[in-house]
This record gives C-alpha cells, structure tokens and sequence, in this order.
C-alpha cells in the first residue's frame, strides 16, 4: 500500500461493471516514513512540560435544554377522534371493488 502505480485502461465491460487494466510502471514508495511509537514517546517526553492545564474550578455556564422549552400542554384526545373521520374511498378504488364483488358473485353462482 502506499506505492505509485502507472496503469492503462484496457476493457471496460459496462453490464458486468468491470475495468481491465495493466500495468505501465510502479515505484515502491519509502519503507517507515511515518513516526514510530518509539519515536512519538521520546518527543511527547520532552515537550509536553509546559503544557496547557486544564481549568478545574471555573463553573461552566450551564441550563439544561428544558429551561428553554415551553412546558407542554396536555392535548385534547377527544377533538382528535372528531377530526379524523373515514375518507370517502376514490372512484378508482370503488369501480375495483365493484368488479371484484362481481366476479366473486359470478363464482358463488357457477359453485351452486
């Protein structure tokens, strides 16, 4: 992971979504370039004496979130039952009911 690649596109199948590629040239990329444990340990030593502190008696200034809400109110559950009346079916549902009633009908008929 980490080496430069130069490649070319050879196929691209676009039902099986899949690309072929080759490859032109490649550079191994430098072997542990980035800091070791070892090496972050010995800096964190050295300069971390004069770090920020952290302020333990200052008081935050701090209100929960329900001091800035309204207190709720109790909603009516009757007025909810009046408002929500059955809806009168459309006119494409009603002509699918009627069809099926009919062939239902014609069934129970041709059964007897």
């Amino acid at each position: 992971l980490g080496d430069r690649v130069e490649v070319r596109v050879e196929a691209v199948n676009m039902d099986e979504r899949k690309i072929d590629f080759s490859l032109i040239s490649s550079e191994r990329a430098p072997r542990n370039v980035g800091k070791t444990a070892r090496e972050k340990a010995k800096k964190g030593d050295a300069g971390k004496k004069g770090g920020k502190r952290r302020q333990v008696g200052k008081k935050v200034n701090f209100e929960p979130d329900s001091a800035f809400r309204g207190e709720k109110k109790p909603k009516p559950k009757a007025a909810k039952k009046d408002a929500r009346k059955a809806k009168k079916p459309s006119v494409k549902t009603q002509k699918i009911a009627a069809a099926t009633k009919a062939k239902r009908a014609a069934k129970k008929k041709v059964a007897e």
